[in-house]
C-alpha cells in the first residue's frame, strides 16, 4: 500500500510519501539482439520522503537465471538503479510542486489565522473557567466558616451519649460538618490524579502496524485536581498538561526487529470538559528525538497514526477511575 500527500504549513510545503511497489523490467544485450532478454522483477519497499535523494534499497527478483540475470544485476547496480531511483526523485519533485499555488499557499495562510484564533479563544475560556473556580472557593470557604459554627452550635446542645453514638458519613459523601452534603465542600485529588496518570501511562506498551510503542518516562505533569461536593452532587474540577518519552522498535513483515527508535510526547492542556472523542481537543503529540535518524522518524509516522487514539482511551478510563473517588 502507498501513500502521498502534499502538506502545506506556514507558507511551506512539504510532500510526504510512504511508497511500496513491485517493477516489472527487462533487460536486453544490445550487441546480441536477437537473444531474448532477461526479465523479472523489481521492489521498492517502505520508501519515505527523506530517503529518496538517498541510495535506497532496490532489490531485484530475476525471472530468468544463468549470465542473463547477472548482468541484470550489475545493471541494476549501476546505471540501471540510478535510473530507477531518478524516477522517484522526479516524481516527489513533481509532488512538490502540485497543488502548492498561490491559493493553496493562501488558504493555508487563513487556516493559520483560525488556528490562531481558535488558541485565543481557548485562552480566554480558560481565563473564564479560573475566575469562575476562584469564585467557587471564595463561597467555599464562606459556606465552610458558616457550617463550623452550626458544628459547635450542635456539639454544644449535644448529649454525652449522642456524642458516642455519632457516625461518620460514608466515604465520598460530604465531611461529618456538611449535613446532607448541602454546602459547598472542596476534597483535593491532584496528588492521587497524577499519581494515577503516571501509573496508567508506563504501562502503556502496544504493537502498532510497522512496529512497537511504549512509554518509558513521565517527565511533567502540570496540572490539579478537585472533588468538589455541592447539594449532594460531587463536582470534578482539574486541569492536566503531560509530557513525556518514548521508546519503539521498526520490525519487518515477519516480525524481526530492523531498527530501535525513540522520542518524546506531549498531551497539552486537557481538563474536565475536554471531548476525548475530539482529536483537536484532545491532541496527542508524537515528537521524533532532536537527533532523530531515518528509524525515528519512521516510526514516528507510524505512531502518529495508531497511538493517540489509545492513549485517548487510557485517558477516558483515567477520569472513570476518578469519579469513583
Amino acid at each position: 500500500m502507498s501513500q502521498a500527500s502534499l502538506n502545506i504549513r506556514k507558507g511551506k510545503k512539504f510532500p510526504v510519501i510512504d511508497i511500496t511497489c513491485t517493477i516489472k523490467y527487462e533487460a536486453a544485450d544490445p550487441s546480441v539482439p536477437e537473444a531474448k532478454p532477461a526479465h523479472g522483477l523489481l521492489h521498492v519497499v517502505d520508501l519515505i520522503s527523506d530517503e529518496v535523494e538517498d541510495e535506497f534499497d532496490v532489490r531485484m527478483t530475476p525471472k530468468t537465471a544463468g549470465a542473463k540475470a547477472d548482468r541484470a544485476r550489475l545493471l541494476l547496480a549501476g546505471a540501471a538503479g540510478t535510473a530507477v531511483r531518478g524516477v522517484f526523485r522526479s516524481m516527489l519533485a513533481d509532488l512538490r510542486e502540485k497543488d502548492g499555488g498561490a491559493t493553496q499557499l493562501a488558504e493555508d495562510a487563513d487556516r493559520r489565522k483560525d488556528e490562531a484564533e481558535r488558541m485565543a479563544a481557548a485562552v480566554e475560556a480558560t481565563a473564564d473557567e479560573k475566575t469562575r473556580i476562584a469564585e467557587a472557593r471564595r463561597q467555599q470557604e464562606v459556606a465552610m466558616a458558616e457550617a463550623e459554627k452550626a458544628k459547635a452550635a450542635a456539639a454544644a446542645a449535644m448529649s454525652p451519649a449522642e456524642a458516642v453514638t455519632k457516625q461518620e458519613k460514608p466515604a465520598g459523601q460530604g465531611s461529618v460538618w456538611n449535613p446532607n452534603s448541602y454546602h459547598w465542600e472542596e476534597k483535593p485529588l491532584t496528588e492521587w490524579a497524577m499519581g494515577h496518570l503516571k501509573e496508567l501511562l508506563l504501562a502503556f506498551d502496544c504493537d502498532i502496524p510497522g512496529g512497537t510503542f511504549k512509554i518509558v518516562d513521565i517527565e511533567g505533569i502540570k496540572g490539579e485536581a478537585s472533588n468538589s461536593i455541592r447539594k449532594g452532587k460531587k463536582l470534578f474540577f482539574w486541569d492536566f498538561d503531560i509530557k513525556g518519552k518514548w521508546e519503539g522498535e521498526l520490525v519487518d513483515g515477519e516480525g524481526n526487529m530492523l531498527a530501535t527508535a525513540d522520542g518524546d510526547f506531549h498531551i497539552p492542556e486537557i481538563d474536565q470538559d475536554t471531548d476525548f472523542d475530539d482529536a483537536y481537543e484532545c491532541e496527542v503529540r508524537i515528537i521524533a528525538a532532536d537527533d532523530a535518524d531515518s528509524a525515528d522518524l519512521r516510526l514516528k509516522e507510524f505512531a502518529r497514526k495508531a497511538v493517540p487514539p489509545r492513549i485517548r482511551e487510557l485517558l477516558k478510563q483515567f477520569v472513570a477511575d476518578m469519579r469513583e473517588r
